[in-house]
């Protein structure tokens, strides 16, 4: 017999024996070729290699939900769990009813912009979750399985999300995820996920007894339903940190789907989200301080927002920048948890940065230091404990929950001042996240016209800054010029980072002893020095850290200056002192000697960039 019609011969024997029919016989070596190639292609086939490996389909009985999950633990699991990184753990779970044929299995939730993908039960089948970061936070990979239990054909699905059948959601809360009598396949993470069992606020925070000259105003946001995760731990967690620091109820606007948690001022919703953030700008304004913070499941460029509920769903990271930019103030700390939010500032795992994807300060923002608990593209965790943590009594969401930990905790405040910067808390979360040891998750930062080491969710009477940067000190030029009947030459200078002085430093201070007949010099003076450290000339009454860009002293015309300078600000309140680097006022040469020309000496204190012909 012919290989060819051996082939057919041996598909059609396969397929009646599923109680297929294609009718009519094969008459000529053309109809046969023609079938072949048809076969090949055709799913039939496919269906017809499965019964051959499936003794209980060759009998006509569908596949019972244990035989389906052997099927899925060879064909899938065991070669997925052979390539995965196994410290990371995995969980496969089968939905405990079969499906009924024409069922349609979507993601729970579609990708932005984009269509939903989708699969089709054919025939009465079982379906698996297979969960590749057990007790992550979404979105993260998982991967659909589909059964078919007449036929044993397999349909795949890779997602980030649990999935859906006919919009009805399956495997949506972690109780149902952690359920053993679901699980048929369950290999624990190298540090294990702990639930969050409790619901109360954090502990006392140390005696910080601020001096009110400004107002602390809150957004907290709960954004997903599931209280044996850690949503609500951060939320509830910030709100009691927030209590302990002085700030009153009617500063602070929680959302959160648990109406009986402390605090809580409206269920969580899109509009509500809205409606607090709203009920912030109404009442800052340029002196407040301003704490934002939101914790939910989530995905690139978004975050849930009670999703399946009427006016639920999520909130894209251009829509939260958006409504953020109606509040003004002086300071605005943002805090998100939720998997994939670095794309919310484009920032990635392996240090990469998108200017372009930066929604939250990537648009003229200059009063703006983010923190994200994740990276563009890595998934964020509940609470895990281990060997590995050297943090195991947190109990929120492990990336941020140290940020709301660090004000209980005096080590935290590593300069002794007595109360706890968002630098300082950010880096108490970074050394105690035991995912970023583990290498599963980069959390992310970015300062927008701020320094997180003076970012605080107090207002002081005034506020001390003991790590802010040296001054970087250029010579811009020079200029003649003629006072009180005299020719002088001005040789300017500027402070480049001069945005990294807060404005507080240059506010007048009537209380301080006066500059000669001026009272309301202001509370920090800049000195000139030469590099002998004799004093040349000083600025008791900058006004605005942008005023540092307009520094000079001056020398008779003609006369040699000092070959070097440097300056000194000085911050009377706090008795600090930032000390720049020393320039040099001697003027450059440039010599410039076209081909077959006279050389020309040019004079110019600036540096010269570029090529030199010569």
């Amino acid at each position: 017999m012919a290989a060819t019609t051996w082939a057919v011969t041996v598909s059609l024997l396969l397929l009646c024996s599923a109680g297929l029919s294609l009718g009519a016989s094969l008459e000529s070596t053309d109809d046969v070729k023609e079938t072949t190639a048809v076969l090949k292609t055709s799913p039939m086939l496919k269906r017809a290699e499965l019964i051959q490996r499936s003794p209980a389909i060759a009998s006509l009985e569908l596949l019972n939900r244990e035989t389906a999950a052997r099927l899925v633990q060879d064909a899938v699991v065991a070669p997925l769990w052979e390539r995965a990184d196994q410290r990371q753990g995995m969980r496969v779970l089968q939905h405990d009813e079969m499906l009924a044929e024409g069922a349609v299995i979507e993601p729970a939730f579609a990708p932005l912009g984009g269509p939903s993908r989708r699969m089709v039960a054919q025939n009465q089948s079982w379906l698996f979750m297979v969960d590749e970061l057990p007790g992550a936070h979404f979105a993260h990979p998982v991967k659909l399985v589909l059964v078919d239990a007449a036929t044993g054909e397999q349909q795949e699905m890779e997602t980030d999300w649990w999935p859906k059948v006919n919009d009805v959601q399956l495997f949506d809360t972690e109780t149902i995820r952690t359920d053993p009598k679901l699980t048929t396949f369950y290999k624990k993470p190298a540090a294990e996920v702990k639930l969050s069992t409790s619901y109360g606020a954090l502990g006392q925070v140390g005696e910080i007894k601020p001096l009110i000259n400004c107002d602390v105003w809150a957004v907290l946001v709960c954004g997903y339903n599931d209280l044996p995760d850690s949503f609500d731990d951060d939320t509830n967690g910030m709100y009691s940190v927030l209590k302990n620091l002085g700030v009153p109820d009617d500063h602070i606007f929680y959302v959160s789907p648990h109406a009986g948690h402390a605090g809580v001022d409206r269920p969580t919703s899109r509009s509500n989200v809205q409606w607090a953030i709203n009920e912030v700008a109404a009442r800052s304004d340029i002196k407040d301080k301003v704490l934002f913070l939101y914790s939910s499941h989530g995905n690139v460029n978004f975050v849930s927002c009670v999703p399946g509920s009427p006016d639920g769903g999520s909130i894209t990271a251009d829509e939260m920048d958006n409504w953020l930019d109606a509040i003004s103030c002086k300071e605005m700390a943002i805090i998100i948890e939720a998997c994939h939010s670095g794309s919310f500032i484009g920032k990635y795992k392996d240090g990469t940065y998108a200017a372009g994807e930066n929604e939250l300060t990537g648009d003229g923002e200059t009063n703006r230091v983010v923190f994200t608990s994740a990276s563009t593209d890595t998934s964020s965790w509940p609470d895990i404990d281990d060997g590995s943590d050297p943090n195991p009594a947190d109990t929120g969401s492990e990336s941020i929950y140290g940020y709301m930990m660090a004000f209980s905790i005096p080590s935290a405040d590593t300069n002794g001042d007595g109360r706890i910067s968002f630098g300082e808390a950010h880096q108490y979360a970074w050394d105690n996240d035991v995912t970023r040891i583990l290498g599963w998750n980069v959390p992310q930062l970015i300062e927008s016209g701020l320094n997180k080491a003076n970012v605080y969710h107090q207002c002081l009477q005034y506020e001390c800054y003991s790590n802010l940067p040296s001054p970087k000190l250029t010579l811009t030029g020079t200029e003649d010029y003629t006072a009180s009947g005299g020719e002088f030459t001005r040789y300017k200078l500027s402070v480049t980072n001069w945005n990294a002085y807060p404005g507080e430093l240059f506010e007048a201070a009537p209380d301080l002893p006066p500059c000669g007949l001026n009272t309301e010099s202001s509370r920090t003076w800049v000195d000139i020095y030469d590099a002998s450290g004799i004093r040349l000339y000083g600025f008791c009454a900058l006004s605005s850290p942008s005023d540092l860009q307009n520094l000079w002293f001056a020398v008779k015309k003609g006369e040699t200056p000092p070959k070097g300078v440097y300056v000194v600000l000085k911050d009377r309140r706090c008795d600090e002192e930032y000390t720049s680097n020393q320039v040099t006022t001697e003027p450059k040469i440039l010599s410039i000697a076209p081909l077959n020309r006279t050389v020309v000496q040019m004079r110019e204190p600036m540096s010269v960039v570029g090529k030199v012909l010569v």
